[in-house]
């Protein structure tokens, strides 16, 4: 990555993943403007280009970027910066790894840890995570509510009428 010029050049490998393409201009603007980075990360891709220009020595970051096929993969980018005779922040070596697999394996698990087994609810501590979450957000803008409903002996009544009844 050419931090004056803010251009990419990709190897030969990375063209394979992401089309034919081998080099790409105005690339902090154009990355989003053209949607090779996923919306949601669009936060972890602003990260990644101030660690480029602030010349950060080495970092890694996680995001979703638009293969060939037009599809969103998770990739891992490692970049170490290289230093001019000025002391500057002039290139960006680095490589871009396709860990979509192994991604989705960690966030499948990471959910499946908040929720409960059988209802697929999320578990208490995790929802109530996301209520405070939420309540944060409203600072007194809109009102909002919580409905709990406990039904004594509800265990009991599964166990009689089976838990497609209790569900």
């Amino acid at each position: 990555y050419n931090i004056e010029k803010d251009e990419i050049t990709l190897v030969e490998s990375d063209k394979e993943e992401f089309g034919q393409r081998k080099y790409y201009k105005n690339f902090s603007e154009n990355a989003k403007k053209f949607r090779y980075v996923l919306y949601a990360d669009w936060k972890d891709f602003d990260k990644y280009v101030q660690m480029c220009r602030n010349g950060i020595p080495e970092f890694e970051v996680e995001m979703r970027l638009r293969n060939r096929f037009g599809d969103y993969q998770w990739y891992v980018v490692n970049g170490k910066t290289i230093i001019d005779k000025d002391g500057n922040p002039e290139t960006v070596i680095g490589t871009i790894k396709n860990i979509d697999e192994r991604k989705r394996e960690e966030l499948r698990k990471a959910d499946e840890r908040k929720r409960d087994p059988l209802t697929r609810l999320y578990r208490r501590f995790y929802a109530r995570e996301l209520m405070e979450e939420y309540l944060e957000k409203q600072a007194g803008e809109d009102y909002a509510g919580l409905v709990i409903i406990d039904i004594d002996s509800f265990k009991n009544l599964c166990e009689s009428m089976g838990n497609a009844f209790g569900d």
